[in-house]
């Protein structure tokens, strides 16, 4: 897959990852069916299926926004508070990919 990474270099402002991988299931309903499973909440209908989690570990809290389009799974974890700075980020790449 292919891993981009952005951030503000010297700041504590974080960080905003994006993954993008082919889909690791056969069908999409598979994989929103393995999220669902997981406990992940639905997001904002947009792209093929979208769900998020709000994740807590050693390292602090942080979103992670798992979105379908077309057969690719795209993964987008950013340190922010809100959802939709991270949708927006999904929806750019997506649309910068050729996928939107």
């Amino acid at each position: 897959g292919l891993t981009c990474l952005w951030g503000i270099p010297s700041s504590d402002a974080g960080a905003v990852t994006v993954y993008v991988a082919e889909r690791a299931t056969a069908t999409d309903q598979q994989q929103a069916d393995a999220w669902i499973a997981a406990g992940y909440s639905d997001c904002a209908p947009f792209l093929d299926a979208c769900y998020y989690e709000d994740v807590l570990d050693e390292v602090g809290e942080y979103l992670v926004v798992h979105a379908l389009v077309e057969g690719f799974e795209m993964r987008v974890h950013a340190t922010s508070a809100s959802l939709s700075p991270l949708l927006a980020v999904a929806s750019t790449a997506a649309t910068s990919m050729g996928y939107v």
